[in-house]
C-alpha cells in the first residue's frame, strides 16, 4: 500500500495483484484521477494519504477521496 499520494499516480494503490501493472484499474483512469488531483490543488486542500489512497480535506475534514476500486 502507498504512503504519499505521488505514488498513487505512478505506482497506483498497491492494493490487489495488479499493483504496478498495466492493468491496474488506477492506471486505467488515470487521466480523470490526474485532473481531479489538479482541481483539488488549485483550491489548496490538504493533500494526505488514507488507506492507500489519496484524499484531500479542509478544516480536518474529508472533502474529496480519490481512487478507483480494484
Amino acid at each position: 500500500m502507498i504512503s504519499k499520494i505521488s505514488d498513487y499516480f505512478v505506482k497506483r494503490c498497491g492494493q490487489c495483484a495488479r499493483f504496478e501493472t498495466p492493468d491496474c484499474s488506477a492506471l486505467l483512469r488515470h487521466v480523470g484521477l490526474v485532473e481531479s488531483r489538479r482541481e483539488c490543488l488549485e483550491v489548496e486542500l490538504t493533500k494526505t494519504v488514507k488507506w492507500g489512497s489519496p484524499f484531500y480535506t479542509q478544516a480536518g475534514r474529508v472533502v474529496v477521496a480519490l481512487g478507483w476500486a480494484c
